[in-house]
This record gives C-alpha cells, sequence and structure tokens, in this order.
C-alpha cells in the first residue's frame, strides 16, 4: 500500500505541476491516501452488495503483472471467457519491444516526498485484506 499510494501522489504531482507552479507534495500525499481509502471501501462495499454476484471480479497484483506478465494475461483473459492468444508469449515480447519499460528515464519518487510514513499506511489500511 505504501507504494501504491506514493506512486499515486507522484503522478498525481505531476498532473498538477501541468496546471500549477505550486504544489505542495506533503498536500498531495495526504489527498492521495484520502483518495485511496476512499476507493479501497467503495470496492469492498461493492463486494459485499448483491451487484457484485453479477460481475467477475480478479484481483491482479502489479508485482505478479511484471514479473509473471503472461501467467496473470491467462488469469485475465480466463476470468473474462476470452480465449488466451495461441501466441501470447510473442504478444507479450513484441509490446515490450516496441514500449521498453524505461526508455524514457525511471520515474524516481520515495515516500518520503510526499509525507507519508509506511508503518502509519500499513495500519489505516490494514482493513484491506491486499493492502
Amino acid at each position: 500500500i505504501v507504494e501504491t499510494i506514493a506512486s499515486g501522489a507522484s503522478l498525481f504531482s505531476v498532473f498538477r505541476s501541468t496546471y500549477s507552479d505550486d504544489v505542495d507534495p506533503l498536500d498531495v500525499g495526504r489527498f492521495q491516501t484520502d483518495q485511496t481509502e476512499l476507493w479501497l471501501r467503495r470496492a469492498l462495499e461493492f463486494r459485499e452488495s448483491p451487484a457484485a454476484s453479477s460481475v467477475t471480479v480478479l484481483d491482479v497484483r502489479y508485482e505478479d503483472l511484471v514479473a509473471s506478465t503472461a501467467s496473470v494475461l491467462k488469469q485475465i483473459y480466463t476470468a473474462v471467457g476470452i480465449a488466451v492468444p495461441d501466441d501470447l508469449e510473442g504478444m507479450i515480447a513484441r509490446y515490450d519491444a516496441a514500449r521498453p519499460r524505461h526508455a524514457k528515464g525511471v520515474h524516481r519518487y520515495t515516500p518520503e516526498a510526499f509525507g507519508l510514513d509506511g508503518d502509519g499506511l500499513r495500519r489505516r489500511f490494514a482493513f484491506h485484506p491486499h493492502a
């Protein structure tokens, strides 16, 4: 959860900087933390609602997507009832070759830059099973 919120804060800082020369990273960190909690609580509420029985929900960890892309994509295709492409590995290789992950540099940020405390975030988000 710490990496997720810090990443979101970094993204929203960049977004805000397109409209303002005065972006307060601590404000962005607070905003991102509050929004993430709101989104996750709403997602859990939905999962417990009757409406959830009519949709397919699949949790995908970002780390798994990066480390085992083909395996995760197979899970996604299967979950939504779409046939897995015969050349899935080739499709992934072509995508990666056309869009290298760090071609434009590595995005560097830290939770501390946004006033985020890892232990505090882990306690605050303990309500969520995947946080």
